[in-house]
């Protein structure tokens, strides 16, 4: 009989420490593991007048990326959250507009041709 009082105290002993770690008499959340966020295509179309020049920036909020060019130009880029763009004319004369797509939709389209003029977008996607 003692060795069966022995084995159920000592199983129970066992078992409490494999439970779940307790701190103060209360369970210790476990962490969740983190839900992969799919990522989406941007793409953003740089026309209006051929040959002006443009410089600004693009890419993922926190973490854009200077870029220069002229019109016309493509750029694109994968993200898994917000993004922004600017681009400001580096002519006096001509347009500059941007066409912004996010996973094949046209989310805004925008132009400008005051002298230096700019054009900007920023997006949030639901959550953030």
């Amino acid at each position: 009989m003692n060795r069966f009082v022995i084995l159920v105290v000592a199983a129970a002993l066992i078992g409490s420490a494999c439970a779940a770690p307790r701190s103060r008499g209360r369970a210790v959340p476990q962490a969740q593991p983190t839900p992969e966020r799919a990522t989406f295509a941007v793409v953003i179309v740089v026309s209006g007048s051929p040959g002006t020049s443009f410089e600004g920036s693009y890419g993922e909020l926190g973490a854009t990326k200077p870029v220069t060019g002229t019109v016309p130009t493509r750029l694109t880029f994968q993200t898994a959250g917000g993004f922004s763009v600017a681009l400001q004319k580096r002519d006096r004369p001509g347009q500059l507009s941007m066409q912004v797509i996010v996973g094949g939709r046209v989310v805004s389209e925008t132009s400008t041709s005051k002298e230096y003029g700019v054009v900007t977008y920023v997006h949030r996607p639901a959550g953030q």
